[in-house]
């Protein structure tokens, strides 16, 4: 996703600080993100499940 992002003109962020982040997002840590100039950008946390076996 990232490679992809980066592709297409964004700026990727993998794992960003804090200070990373355009505001405040309390409690939650995006594992990426990414801006396109003033376009805006994308906020990003992965979810993975697990099958029941």
């Amino acid at each position: 996703m990232a490679r992809e992002l980066s592709q297409n003109g964004y700026e990727v962020t993998i794992e960003p600080s804090s200070q990373d982040l355009p505001f405040a997002l309390g409690n939650y840590q995006p594992d990426l993100i990414a801006f396109k100039g003033t376009q805006g950008g994308i906020i990003l946390k992965v979810k993975t499940s697990h099958p029941k076996y």
